[in-house]
């Protein structure tokens, strides 16, 4: 008797060590920023939603949503997903198929293959070829999401230049978006991961301050106390100056690099006499001025 019950502990034990969430629960949500060239109209970030279930080959999927939303506010539907998880392995249907996406069963030193859909998921145009991939695992940790514990995986991609963008976490995906990319690409969508929710999950990667902005010359709140703001000169060398209408309160600044990361904050009152890029590399950044109420961003080039 004491056999049977020391092997049913065991199992469970085992099986709740290596059990896995469903993927793309209805409601989850992942904020994806997008970053393109300086000129481009759809600077912005992809919205992907898991609307409902479907059943596709007699296999119970998940339908996703991907919509793009640019600097003017359009929205524009880039993708319909169908996706499916079992036993820690996440599948992709793509031109009549299904591919693995994510292996979350593996351990350091496995590999898995998957396919890049080319030259982006989030491309509006195009047809060619999906790519390969293989992905190695390098290593393995785990992370404490809303009290949850989830695996995190670190890899890398063997034999060409896509590769998912560490680190990758279960039940979320890479921090470059679902999918590989070339992340040398500037010119086309480079995806970056913002938020991801469901029901049970919060999770913030940090490298913007809100999952919705926009960083392009936005008045995000609305109204227009930002009218009269001028920042000069640009593009900056060494100190960025503003001017402002007395009537515009600025309360704080954050300052961003290309991809979202925030390089400073501070309180309005420090604008006064001007900040000072000299530590800065030569690029794009954008800084965001918020007063009590309304907010706008500006991109400035550093030379």
């Amino acid at each position: 008797m004491k056999n049977k019950f020391l092997f049913l502990f065991t199992f469970l034990l085992l099986s709740k060590n290596y059990s896995f969430s469903q993927w793309a629960p209805n409601g989850a949500t992942w904020y994806t920023g997008i970053v393109e060239n300086i000129s481009s109209p759809n600077q912005g970030y992809v919205r992907t939603n898991s609307i409902g279930d479907t059943v596709l080959n007699s296999i119970d999927c998940k339908l996703l949503e991907s919509v793009l939303i640019n600097s003017s506010g359009q929205v524009t539907l880039v993708d319909t997903l169908i996706m499916y998880s079992d036993s820690g392995r996440v599948y992709h249907y793509r031109n009549g198929s299904f591919y693995l996406l994510y292996d979350f069963s593996l351990n350091a030193g496995d590999s898995w293959q998957t396919i890049a859909p080319y030259p982006s998921p989030f491309s509006l145009s195009g047809n060619p070829p999906d790519t390969i991939v293989e992905v190695v695992v390098d290593s393995i940790s785990t992370i404490t999401i809303s009290g949850i514990a989830k695996k995190v995986m670190y890899v890398h991609s063997d034999s060409n230049d896509w590769y998912f963008l560490n680190p990758i976490i279960e039940d979320i995906g890479s921090f470059g978006g679902l999918f590989p990319y070339i992340y040398d690409w500037l010119d086309f969508e480079i995806p970056l991961l913002r938020c991801y929710s469901d029901s049970l999950l919060h999770y913030e990667t940090g490298i913007i301050n809100q999952c919705d902005t926009i960083l392009n010359f936005v008045d995000e709140f609305g109204g227009d106390n930002f009218a009269e703001v001028v920042l000069y000169p640009i593009p900056v060398n060494e100190r960025l100056n503003f001017q402002f209408n007395r009537s515009v309160k600025i309360v704080s600044f954050l300052l961003y690099d290309e991809v979202g990361r925030i390089m400073m904050k501070g309180e309005g009152q420090e604008l006064i006499g001007g900040i000072s890029m000299v530590n800065y590399s030569s690029g794009i950044y954008f800084i965001q001025l918020l007063t009590s109420n309304s907010s706008r961003s500006f991109r400035i080039l550093v030379y």
